[in-house]
């Protein structure tokens, strides 16, 4: 597949120029995507051509670009305040929810990443980039090779090559605290101990440029946001929410902290089975990425990759 960009004033149009339609469409999925997932957050397909064996794509453009850029962006990431950013978390798990649970075959996205994450005019999320995304078949193996983004990519993919709605379930948990910190959540997360999940604030960890959540409806979200994301990135795939439960709990929160977000400290927000110990013990294998095609083999530091 050749992927291309178009710059367009501040927006960007991704097009894919693919060989044959027929076998694209099967492979990929895509059919699932085009005539079944209606979800207004999944990028719409606007335009679809045929022309001499050849089929072009182009996926919605949206004129902020993407959540990655945006949030290396001081005023773009000025003006993501926090009700924003919760809704852009809000949209994306119905989104995900939507591919996983309610598109039949499900589809599991494989990519989620917050350069797959594309910002419209209003700062409202688009689900973007289904290039590797595939259906999960109930009969299969659906074993794969690892695909995704560096940093992003769920650790059991290194070891059972098993792709599973749980893949997507982890990498939503690094956007969540991407989009909350302001920053990719790696260097917390190979620092966390039991000892410093005691000694550190959520507060100190969120990202400092927008107004702080002030408003207790929005600081109590951008808890459970917190909360839900570190259930998220369980080492363990089956100990981790759907993501309908996920959606479920940010419309009916049944967790209400009487402490105030600034006395808040991470050991709070992480569910009860949840080890900091073990997250990190098995973290060089959780930020790793990029090892499409290739085996992986494991160290207790760095994985390294076989050619």
């Amino acid at each position: 597949m050749s992927q291309f960009c178009i710059v367009h004033g501040s927006g960007i149009a991704r097009f894919c120029l693919h060989c044959n339609i027929h076998h694209f469409l099967h492979k990929s999925g895509f059919h699932c995507l085009h005539h079944e997932t209606r979800h207004r957050r999944s990028s719409v397909l606007h335009h679809f051509f045929e022309f001499v064996s050849l089929s072009l794509r182009m996926l919605f453009w949206c004129k902020r670009g993407s959540l990655f850029g945006a949030l290396r962006n001081r005023n773009a990431a000025i003006q993501l305040d926090w009700i924003k950013r919760m809704n852009l978390i809000k949209g994306i798990a119905n989104a995900l929810s939507y591919l996983h649970h309610d598109c039949r075959p499900p589809m599991i996205h494989r990519d989620v990443s917050s350069k797959n994450i594309l910002l419209n005019s209003e700062l409202e999320a688009s689900l973007s980039d289904f290039g590797t995304a595939r259906l999960l078949e109930l009969d299969s193996s659906n074993q794969t090779i690892v695909a995704g983004t560096y940093g992003y990519i769920a650790p059991e993919l290194a070891y059972t090559m098993v792709v599973t709605e749980n893949v997507d379930v982890y990498s939503f948990g690094i956007v969540v605290l991407e989009t909350l910190f302001g920053k990719h959540p790696g260097e917390f997360l190979s620092s966390l101990s039991p000892e410093s999940a005691k000694q550190t604030k959520l507060k100190d960890l969120l990202d400092a440029r927008p107004v702080p959540p002030v408003n207790r409806l929005v600081a109590r979200d951008v808890v459970l946001a917190v909360t839900l994301a570190m259930a998220c990135l369980d080492p363990n795939p089956k100990s981790r929410p759907t993501m309908q439960q996920v959606v479920l709990q940010f419309i009916f929160p049944t967790r209400n902290s009487t402490i105030p977000l600034h006395a808040i400290t991470v050991d709070q927000l992480m569910p009860p089975r949840f080890s900091a110990q073990y997250i990190v013990r098995t973290l060089p294998v959780q930020i790793m990425g990029e090892g499409e095609g290739r085996k992986v083999a494991l160290t207790p530091m760095h994985p390294t990759y076989i050619d």
